[in-house]
């Protein structure tokens, strides 16, 4: 077992694992802890993509491939065939890197290509610079000589055309109120880890209430479980946290300028603000694999994150959406 598949081995189960467990692990794999999150991110990005393409219903079909098979036989394969709403198939090599860079060697793109045309598929690079998500075709890829930048290659992405993503710009104004106490029954068991559980949650723009979730209406808190990504840019912009009293706790987030997302940002955030039972921020690979147990269900989705649009958008809230770029749309 190399390196590689150790790692794969001891990503999908540390979920699972309490830390002791998984320092016995790591030693009975002999696999050095140095930069392990950074090793592992590599393994999750695999998983989130799918879970993205899950997620917008972007597919009839994914079928992911294990490369180590194609050793056998020297074959340079992707990561995955998947077949597009229109019946289009594709292969899709899935890529990522923590600086805004990507960078593929002539050979080894021209001998994917060539594997591509066996079969007769395009085939497109998926690649994760930072935080954002592109897709580029392979002629695309060779006309740069097998290299990416982010963001001046950022308008020749076809995510949104291909997977039918889109661009969400939200309005300065937002302002949440989230109130806690240790106290007070959690809505649907949401819990702050300093403050206690959540029992009431308001949104506002430009100081109107939106909507509000409490007790009698407790089913609506997945509303801000959606809203987890518009939360860290607020926390970003403007926080204020308040000790009213009688142990409770209040925390005003607020936009104070004009903010885009994707519509993955939403439907991802909220995996990597929840907690297993054994205390670890949950990953995109436990996540998957949670869905795929499920049979491709979940309580966070596309459904919800339109439920939440249109409920905003009735109340006024000016957000737009697009599957425009976000420099073709400031043009």
């Amino acid at each position: 077992m190399n390196d590689v598949e150790k790692l794969v081995a001891f990503n999908n189960i540390r979920a699972y694992l309490t830390e002791e467990q998984q320092q016995e692990l790591l030693r009975t794999l002999a696999l050095d802890p140095t930069n392990l999150s950074h090793r592992l991110r590599g393994l999750n990005v695999e998983s989130e993509f799918f879970v993205i393409l899950h997620l917008l219903q972007s597919c009839k079909h994914i079928l992911s491939f294990d490369e180590a098979t194609s050793v056998l036989t020297q074959s340079y394969s992707p990561d995955s065939c998947l077949v597009l709403k229109n019946d289009e198939k594709i292969f899709v090599e899935i890529k990522s890197k923590d600086e805004f860079a990507y960078k593929i060697s002539g050979g080894n793109l021209q001998k994917r290509i060539d594997f591509a045309k066996e079969f007769g598929f395009k085939l497109y690079f998926a690649v994760k610079l930072g935080s954002f998500w592109g897709l580029y075709s392979s002629d695309f890829l060779q006309s740069k000589n097998g290299k990416l930048t982010f963001p001046d290659d950022y308008n020749n992405s076809d995510f949104e055309e291909v997977f039918g993503s889109q661009l969400i710009i939200a309005p300065k104004g937002i302002k949440v109120e989230s109130y806690y106490s240790p106290d007070k029954e959690s809505l649907i068991g949401i819990k702050h880890g300093t403050f206690g559980n959540l029992f009431s949650y308001k949104f506002y723009f430009q100081d109107n209430l939106i909507f509000e979730v409490k007790k009698e209406n407790e089913s609506e808190a997945l509303y801000s479980i959606i809203l987890e990504a518009l939360h860290d840019e607020m926390s970003k912009q403007f926080q204020e946290i308040k000790d009213l009293g009688d142990q409770t706790t209040l925390i005003t987030e607020q936009l104070l300028e004009n903010t885009f997302f994707y519509d993955y940002n939403f439907l991802l955030s909220h995996i990597y603000h929840t907690q297993t039972n054994f205390g670890y921020i949950l990953d995109s690979t436990t996540f998957y694999k949670s869905v795929i147990e499920e049979k491709g269900k979940t309580p966070i989705n596309k459904e919800l994150l339109q439920t939440v649009i249109k409920l905003m958008q009735n109340k006024k809230v000016p957000l737009i959406i697009s599957t425009l770029k976000k420099e073709k749309m400031t043009k």
